[in-house]
């Protein structure tokens, strides 16, 4: 359940260092992480593969924070 918090917030757009997020942009990553699982579990995949996936998108959404905070 962890993963699942810091990745809502993380795709959401809330800062990890803090200062910036919006409840609305909060609200917009559980309704993205909560379809990613829904198509998990409509493909019936294993959960290690779940988890794999789950941490390539969390780490591909923290990159696209950092370059996009880096160019600012």
């Amino acid at each position: 359940m962890t993963l699942d918090a810091i990745a809502i917030v993380i795709i959401g757009g809330t800062a990890l260092m803090g200062g910036e997020g919006a409840i609305w942009r909060t609200v917009v990553g559980i309704l993205l992480w909560g379809t990613i699982n829904n198509v998990f579990s409509a493909l019936a995949l294993d959960t290690s593969k779940q988890l794999l996936i789950q941490g390539a998108i969390l780490l591909i959404a923290v990159s696209l924070d950092s370059l996009a905070r880096s160019r600012r």
